[in-house]
């Protein structure tokens, strides 16, 4: 019985010719994942929490959203367990507003805030 005969898929031969075309364009490699540099700090891969001053107009529209569903299913999501562990307990020692609670707080107000 002859070998089996690998033959890639078309997505696997469109993606490695892209990526030789922009190797090509960058003139460099790219970075192989399982490289030597792979597992090197890169001190320019920071990420920067930002600030509301710093936060773009569609960020806030998507947190907007987010808000709108939480007041109409009378729910609130989150991140984490963490992220509820520590709301359920401000909610306990009464640091969160009635407001808040009844999902009445404003369109932009950050939730869990004393």
């Amino acid at each position: 019985m002859p070998p089996a005969k690998y033959t890639p898929a078309e997505e696997v031969t469109v993606t490695d010719n892209s990526i030789k075309i922009a190797e090509e364009l960058v003139g460099d490699k790219m970075a192989s994942p399982s490289g030597p540099d792979a597992k090197v700090y890169q001190p320019w891969a920071k990420y920067h929490l930002h600030t509301a001053d710093e936060e773009e107009e569609d960020t806030k529209e998507t947190r907007r959203s987010v808000k709108t569903v939480e007041k109409s299913l009378k729910t609130r999501f989150w991140i984490n367990a963490r992220e509820k562990k520590d709301y359920d307990k401000m909610v306990a020692e009464g640091k969160i507003s009635d407001e808040e609670l009844e999902f009445k707080e404003g369109k932009d107000a950050d939730i869990g805030q004393d």
